[in-house]
């Protein structure tokens, strides 16, 4: 009698804990273990306030980047006309150190060609200057790409977040309507990651163009060094 007590104990306890697992596994949807397991997300959630935040920043970077290309290049302009004066100046010094040669006047002529030295190493700097705007340029339009590439990574995400919360509010309610963001919510997630991808490679192209800027200027400061301990 006690041994068939235990095994309808037995059997009931199997049968009690049997049926919530069949049920379990018969109405639970994959997709949404996985979308709504925090610790699998491919790209952490974000508010539509935060990227929105980030998008207005964007807009502001491709404004400041536009501003300095467009002064770098006023400056570019400014700087490639004193270059083509002081290389008048050169042939007009040269010009004369000539006649000073045919003159036999060699006070004169020694004087012209100091005089021409120091005209040359304002040259050399002036191009230095020249070749500074330019990187500059390239900087602000490297900047331009980054702000413009980012901006679409934010907006893609943006609209990422959008379905994530629609699905959200459907998985909540049941129904087979939970379903249907699904497949829209895979393909968002992908294009954000490439675009997350191309903002990655003109935020590096930006660092490049930012060393080749700096490099640049080392080379000013050493002529700069060299012409005020020696301007001759």
């Amino acid at each position: 009698m006690i041994r068939l007590t235990h095994i309808l104990t037995a059997a009931f306890l199997i049968l009690t804990l049997s049926i919530p697992l069949a049920a379990q596994q018969s109405t639970t949807d994959p997709s949404k273990l996985v979308l709504k397991d925090s610790l699998i997300t491919v790209i952490p959630w974000r508010s539509t306030q935060e990227l929105a935040a980030g998008i207005d920043k964007a807009k502001v970077l491709l404004l400041q980047a536009e501003g300095k290309r467009m002064a770098a290049q006023n400056l570019s302009s400014y700087t490639q006309a004193r270059i083509e004066l002081k290389q008048k100046e050169i042939d007009l010094i040269d010009k004369r150190i000539d006649i000073a040669d045919d003159a036999k006047n060699e006070a004169e002529a020694s004087s012209l060609k100091r005089e021409m030295q120091v005209a040359k190493n304002l040259l050399d700097i002036l191009k230095s200057q020249g070749k500074i705007r330019e990187a500059e340029m390239e900087l602000a339009a490297a900047d331009y790409d980054y702000a413009g590439a980012l901006q679409i990574a934010l907006e893609t995400e943006q609209q990422l977040a959008k379905q994530r919360a629609d699905y959200s509010v459907l998985a909540s309610a049941g129904g087979a309507e939970a379903a249907k963001p699904v497949q829209m919510i895979n393909e968002l997630i992908g294009k954000t990651l490439e675009a997350q991808l191309e903002t990655s490679k003109k935020e590096q192209k930006c660092a490049d163009r930012k060393r080749d800027l700096t490099a640049q200027r080392i080379k000013l400061h050493e002529l700069q060094q060299n012409f005020t301990t020696n301007p001759k």
